[in-house]
This record gives C-alpha cells, structure tokens and sequence, in this order.
C-alpha cells in the first residue's frame, strides 16, 4: 500500500497502509510481547510443560521481522501526512522503524540463544549480545551522522548509546550472572572507547577539511 501510494500519488493508500501497520503491530505484540525479553522462561514460546515450543519461537521470530521489513518499506515510501513537515516525518517514522528493527533483533537474538540452550544462563548471554548489539548501532549512527553532517542521526546514535549504557546498569547488572555481566560490560566498553577514537579522528579530519575550504 505504501509502495502503490507512492507510485500512484494517492494518499489514501498510505493511509490504508498506515492502518495495515497498526493492526500489524498489535498482532506482533501478541505473538512476541516485550515481557518475553526481560523474563525468563518466556511464557509466550513455552509449551504446557514449561518446555521451549519450536513452532511458537518460529512464529514469534517471524512476526518481528515481517513487521520490521514491513516498517522499513513504509519508512522508504511514505510521505508527509496532514502538516506535518518532511523532517518531522522523517524523525518519526524513521525512528519507529529503527526501533522495530532493534526489537526484532533482540527477540532473535535471545530466541536463538535459547534455542540452542533452553537454559537462563544461555537466556543471559544473549542480553549480553542484546547489549553489544544497541551500542555497536548506536555508535555507527554516531559515526554515519558525523560523515554526513546530520544532527539527526548523531542525536540517536547518542540516545542508543545512552539506551545500551542504561541498560548495564539498570538490567544487565541486576539480573545477569557474573560472567554474562562482566562481557557485556567489557565488550560495550571497548566499543564505546573504539567509537569515541574513531569519532574524535572524523571530527578532527572534518575541522581540517573545512579550514582548508575556508583558506
């Protein structure tokens, strides 16, 4: 719909499309509730016995990354609605769609892990890749914001990387094992160190740049 919306001009088709979305939402909710990753064992993929339900996860998999692709395609070719101006619109559906990507990153990568071992330590070691997941995005959006001058994308590499920092301390800390909770602080760490060299090594380059445009 959204796609015809924009090839076709019409804008009752994004709106049809707009309503797809929510109906797609809700159903995803049901299918992979966020209380799945927090606890452990999540009820929603677990069968009368309290064992893992293959065919449950499968579903529950599917359905984050149907409405992940399916947000990303509305975020492509969707337009402006009502007055709301272009960089609003951008703003808002880029992020929702950012934010469903990610959640359906973390439903897979803690589904995969159990998957392999049905087990709250492996439930655990995922969270710790949930962790390095949100930081490494976080700090690529930094990076790509500052390549391409976008206040934009800089400004929500910087709320992933303070989503992925609070996320250490207010959960990993809490409520992961030793082990699980000294990886996830070590490997975000050194991705934070990482990102903050190469973003001081792109700013620096940036400032030469344009002294020398400005010479």
């Amino acid at each position: 719909m959204a796609w015809l919306s924009a090839r076709l001009h019409e804008q009752r088709y994004q709106l049809a499309s707009f309503a797809y979305l929510c109906a797609a939402a809700g159903l995803t909710l049901i299918q992979a509730p966020p209380i799945n990753l927090v606890a452990f064992p999540p009820v929603h993929i677990v069968d009368a016995n309290g064992n893992l339900d293959t065919g449950l996860m499968l579903q529950s998999i599917a359905s984050v990354i149907a409405f992940a692709g399916a947000m990303a395609l509305f975020a492509a070719y969707g337009r402006p609605m009502a007055d709301m101006s272009a960089r609003t619109w951008r703003r808002t559906v880029g992020g929702t769609a950012l934010g469903a990507a990610l959640y359906a990153a973390a439903t897979v990568i803690l589904d995969g892990f159990m998957w392999v071992h049905f087990t709250e330590r492996s439930f655990q070691n995922g969270h710790t890749a949930v962790s390095l997941v949100v930081a490494l995005v976080g700090v690529a959006l930094l990076l790509a914001g500052l390549r391409r001058h976008s206040t934009d994308l800089r400004l929500t590499g910087l709320i992933l990387l303070g989503a992925a920092v609070a996320k250490l301390f207010l959960y990993d800390l809490e409520v992961l094992n030793l082990m699980a909770r000294a990886m996830a602080f070590i490997l975000v760490g050194l991705l934070l160190l990482a990102g903050g060299i190469v973003y001081q090594r792109l700013w620096d380059e940036d400032e030469i740049e344009d002294k020398a445009v400005t010479a």
